[in-house]
């Protein structure tokens, strides 16, 4: 500066006060060298950076951000396979353009995130979804847990992301498990017979379970051995005892006894099974059979087809069994097996021409027996007579031909007027 405030007294700040005019003194010349100290103080003070007119910070740009939000919009499940859809609500809470928006999943396998935007401006929000197929795994622990963070990149400088969210669907746990029995024996003879009994355990729900157990409180049985004490969703176990027959089970004529099953879910009480019961009698052979001929009608030379169907209705298995038709010049009975098992049944078939002699007579009726050789000692049970008659056809009867004319010949006993 090409002028200098004059100095002021050491110890004490300059300022222009100390140079204003006195009285006394020159008039001009004082206000001049005021004047001038004035300006020297508010150049020194401007250039010092104090209060200098036009000196504006430069504007700081807003910095870059994200928010996002995550929803289920599904709120159970109950099953392995079910479709779990996940909302993600994502915002540019930042002052720049975002672009290359993604969601992360901690969820393995969810389906790639569809997003309506992948460029946010400033303030937008847009939205995504993505997809998890829930597996065994899920069921089992009860629940499908996912994080989920938004990121996107600005302008300039690293990627963004918003703070993580977190959301649990629980699975609707449904333990059950189901108890059928049965037996390798269907039927015994004596005491001191061996039956065996077979169980089997199936978990019918949608949680695994542990601690598999049958209870079969018969007196006698053997101790029950199990394949699996643990069974997933669907699948099943087989467990074995065995039982030793009695005096007292041959004079009642079966043993019966009823047993439950016994399972642990992962979460709650445990779970019981429908009783299940199993009888084996003692042998209780029985043989059914019935006959059928067609054509109903017949006349000379005819075929006369007849049917016979042989059921074993008892408990043991029949052997040898064969069936007699005791009609003269029948073609002999053919059957397609010897052997019936319980429950089982099969139809045997022979064959009669009928005769004039036959349609002179009016009708052919057949008498069938059957037999069979019961396994096990059971004897030879026995069905029958069974019959079954078929009708000569007859002649044409007057009126069945309505259309036809029709002359009777009326006797009168007197004369009748002529002309």
């Amino acid at each position: 500066m090409s002028r200098q405030v004059p100095p002021g007294p050491v110890g004490h700040a300059t300022s222009p006060s100390a140079h204003r005019p006195g009285p006394g003194r020159h008039p001009w010349r004082a206000v001049r060298r005021w004047a001038t100290g004035l300006l020297a103080t508010v150049a020194c003070a401007g250039a010092a950076g104090i209060g200098a007119p036009g000196a504006v910070a430069a504007p700081t740009a807003p910095a870059p951000a994200l928010s996002m939000a995550m929803s289920p919009l599904a709120v159970s499940f109950a099953s392995a396979g079910i479709e779990l859809p996940f909302y993600y609500t994502i915002t540019n809470t930042g002052g720049q353009t975002l672009t290359r928006l993604t969601v992360h999943n901690s969820l393995p396998r969810i389906t790639t995130n569809l997003c309506l935007e992948e460029t946010l401006a400033a303030g937008q929000t847009t939205n995504c979804l993505a997809v998890y197929t829930t597996t065994e795994a899920d069921v089992t622990r009860g629940g499908v847990t996912n994080a989920a963070i938004a990121s996107a990149v600005p302008p300039t400088g690293p990627a963004v992301t918003s703070s993580r969210s977190s959301v649990t669907i629980p699975a609707l746990a449904a333990p059950a498990v189901a108890l059928f029995k049965s037996s390798f024996d269907y039927t015994f003879s004596e005491a001191g017979q061996l039956v065996s009994y077979i169980y089997r355990v199936a978990n019918t729900g949608n949680a695994p379970l542990t601690g598999v157990t049958v209870h079969d409180p018969h007196p006698g049985l053997s101790p029950l051995g199990c394949q699996e004490t643990t069974i997933a969703p669907g699948a099943a176990t087989f467990c074995f005892a065995r039982y030793t027959t009695t005096a007292a089970d041959v004079a009642a004529g079966e043993v019966t006894d009823t047993a439950t099953a016994t399972a642990t879910p992962p979460t709650g009480p445990a779970v019981t099974s429908n009783p299940a019961s199993r009888t084996i009698r003692t042998p209780r052979p029985w043989l059914g059979l019935t006959t059928s001929v067609a054509p109903a009608h017949y006349s000379a030379g005819t075929t006369l087809r007849f049917t016979y169907i042989v059921e074993n209705s008892g408990n043991v298995v029949l052997n040898d069994v064969t069936v007699t038709d005791t009609l003269p010049g029948l073609s002999p009975v053919a059957c397609p097996s010897t052997r019936l098992r319980t429950g089982e049944s099969m139809t045997c078939t022979a064959t009669y021409t009928a005769s004039p002699a036959d349609v002179a007579r009016g009708s052919v009726t057949n008498s069938a027996t059957a037999v069979g050789t019961a396994a096990k000692g059971g004897g030879r049970p026995t069905a029958g007579p069974a019959t079954a008659t078929a009708f000569a056809a007859g002649p044409a009867t007057p009126g069945t031909r309505p259309s036809q004319p029709l002359t009777f010949l009326v006797p009168v006993p007197f004369p009748l007027p002529v002309g």
